[in-house]
């Protein structure tokens, strides 16, 4: 809501990793829309991670 109706955004984007299934289902509940995925984008923990790439655009924000 900020970003669109304080700052004006037309697009926001987003990076979550692709192993926290619950960061990734509160985002596309509000809206977020997966764009791309990245292959062992992230090194943490002793293992490379994937990473998911999501936007919303601002018209789908005000349609949700």
């Amino acid at each position: 809501k900020y970003a669109f109706e304080i700052l004006g955004l037309h697009i926001v984007y987003l990076n979550v990793v692709a192993n926290n299934a619950r960061a990734t289902k509160a985002y596309e509940k509000v809206g977020f829309k997966e764009i791309g995925r990245r292959k062992e984008h992230w090194y943490f923990g002793g293992k490379y991670h994937d990473m998911i790439e999501m936007e919303i655009m601002s018209s789908e924000y005000s349609s949700h």
